[in-house]
């Protein structure tokens, strides 16, 4: 679905309907590939030494992947995720909806078309997403829906119906 809003303003925005995958495997892969890849880098580059394995793998994710800020708006029938994803464009990453978690995954294209070396970069350069978002509430996957308007990523994820809590006695 792609549109335009010039309600008050001169200005359009795109509004492109994300991807919701059933399964961010190969996304995922590639991430924790490309993760655990500077890590080692890291750690030949600090002489072998063992011990900092935990500190080796959170510097790698520090250097490789765009730091995600999400809002969740609670509204009474849904859940309303908000972020930028600046210079990620549609097809450049993929959303994944469980009941209780958002998964986002991606990676953008360089500037000048090539692949991304495994190099340190600080958050501003780094051309990866990968997040869990563990939800507040129970939502229903199969009506959640995700658009991208300019830089702004909204996904709108309808809650879980609550049960009345009523039980029924019989006579």
């Amino acid at each position: 679905m792609a549109g335009y809003s010039a309600v008050g303003t001169k200005r359009k925005k795109i509004c492109e309907q994300v991807n919701i995958s059933e399964d961010l495997g190969k996304r995922a892969r590639e991430v924790v590939d490309a993760i655990r890849h500077r890590a080692y880098e890291i750690f030949v580059a600090q002489g072998c030494k063992s011990g900092s394995e935990l500190d080796h793998w959170l510097q790698a994710e520090s250097e490789l992947l765009y730091p995600l800020h999400l809002d969740i708006e609670d509204q009474a029938n849904a859940l309303i995720v908000k972020g930028e994803m600046p210079g990620f464009n549609l097809g450049e990453f993929e959303l994944k909806v469980e009941p209780r978690l958002l998964t986002i995954a991606g990676k953008r294209e360089q500037p000048n078309g090539r692949e991304e070396k495994n190099t340190p970069s600080n958050s501003f350069n780094a051309h990866r997403i990968f997040m869990t978002l563990v939800l507040p509430e129970t939502v229903q996957c199969e009506y959640a829906a995700a658009l991208l308007t300019g830089r702004t990523l909204e996904v709108i994820l309808p809650k879980m119906p609550k049960s009345s809590g009523l039980t029924s006695s019989a006579p």
